[in-house]
């Protein structure tokens, strides 16, 4: 018999019509919560205005690398959500969502030439010149 499980709500197969979890874990967790329902993930609330201050710079590395359309900058930029977030998550959690934002956004941008200006180049190419004639 299909029903839901009363820890996270996931319909499972009951074995017994006494059934009240679909696994070890989601009784465990209700028992240490006092049998409250608890749910597995703190659903995260929409950032006020959109788009926030760390997906808005990551975007801006992303965009700069022309990498926003990969995988790995598309995960970037969810994990910047996360961290934008307000109280989603304890200090901890956002601190290991900061250092894999981080190390995502290094492998996202990895290799990326930096868009340079026509005059920019110009004034290198004037500078290897100047070393390569003194």
């Amino acid at each position: 018999m299909q029903r839901p499980c009363d820890a996270c709500g996931v319909s499972y197969e009951a074995q017994r019509a006494t059934s009240k979890f679909c696994s070890t874990r989601c009784r465990t967790r209700s028992s240490r919560a006092g049998g409250e329902v608890v749910p597995l993930a703190i659903p995260v609330p929409p950032v006020a205005d959109g788009v926030g201050p760390v997906e808005a710079a990551t975007l801006r590395a992303l965009a700069e690398a022309e990498r926003v359309d990969s995988p790995m900058g598309q995960a970037a930029l969810a994990l910047a959500r996360r961290v934008d977030q307000p109280g989603a998550d304890t200090g901890s959690a956002v601190a290991a969502v900061v250092r894999q934002l981080e190390s995502t956004l290094a492998t996202a941008t990895r290799g990326a030439v930096a868009a340079t200006s026509p005059q920019q180049l110009r004034d290198e190419l004037a500078q290897r010149r100047a070393a390569h004639g003194a």
